[in-house]
């Protein structure tokens, strides 16, 4: 197994890792682990770009070798070696972008791991803050798709009752087809934006869950922090609330 493939392994078992982090120790560990696997992604682009570099410069010489060959041999010749080049340099510029996505990906984890109880309060608010945007952005599209139905609906009764295969006939079948093909362009792409929605929603649903799992021991509250040693229970579900008065279990604000 080369070092690229023992890096993807260990990439592999890392970000499934971070969905069954349980405490705080685990998130500071996961952190630690994947700072080290960034840095050894870094090592990993910095030959890969090395690589790719002296590619380029093999390519730019095959080319200009064969530009001073004569009329037949530029064109007749074969060009499988440079090919061949220009083969390897796209899939090493692939393998450095798919990196580049990689530790992306990775980085993007670090703002969802709480390292103590407040920490783990801050990200649920700001979970609940952005699922609760996208809850208003899918009110409005609801809205939109009820506007078009009933658009719709209110175009086809004009025509209510007319049948027939003469020119009155004909006219309120086409208008009723056109009616039919308008709603469903105008359904397509607001239909498409709530799926959209839905599915970004059904991805917080899961993080705050993930979330409101990690406990830990953690620096005892201050008297400042009352409302965290009463143990206030939460209206919504009954369990303990935590800073500011933010569920650990459902993340609800309170």
């Amino acid at each position: 197994m080369s070092k690229t493939d023992r890096w993807i392994e260990n990439i592999r078992q890392l970000m499934n890792s971070y969905d069954t982090l349980s405490s705080f120790q685990e998130g500071l560990s996961w952190i630690e682990e994947a700072e080290k696997q960034i840095q050894e992604a870094r090592d990993i682009r910095n030959r890969l770009s090395l690589e790719t570099s002296r590619i380029k410069e093999n390519i730019a010489e095959a080319e200009n070798i064969r530009q001073n060959k004569s009329f037949l041999q530029r064109n007749l010749g074969s060009r499988k070696e440079e090919n061949d080049l220009k083969k390897n340099y796209k899939e090493g510029i692939e393998e450095i972008n798919n990196l580049d996505q990689i530790v992306n990906a990775i980085k993007t984890k670090f703002s969802g791991i709480a390292k103590n109880q407040k920490e783990q309060v801050e990200i649920l608010r700001e979970l609940n803050l952005q699922k609760k945007e996208l809850n208003i952005q899918k009110r409005v599209v609801n809205e939109s798709i009820r506007q078009v139905n009933a658009s719709a609906r209110k175009a086809r009764a004009t025509w209510t009752g007319v049948r027939g295969k003469g020119i009155i006939g004909s006219v309120a079948r086409l208008s009723r087809m056109s009616v039919t093909q308008e709603r469903e362009n105008a359904l397509t792409p607001l239909e498409a934006k709530k799926a959209e929605i839905e599915r970004k929603l059904s991805l917080f649903d899961r993080e705050i869950l993930r979330v409101s799992k990690i406990t830990g021991k953690d620096e005892p509250p201050t008297l400042a922090d009352d409302h965290v040693t009463k143990k206030n229970k939460c209206q919504y579900c009954g369990r303990e609330l935590g800073l500011d008065s933010v569920c650990l279990g459902c993340g609800a604000a309170n």
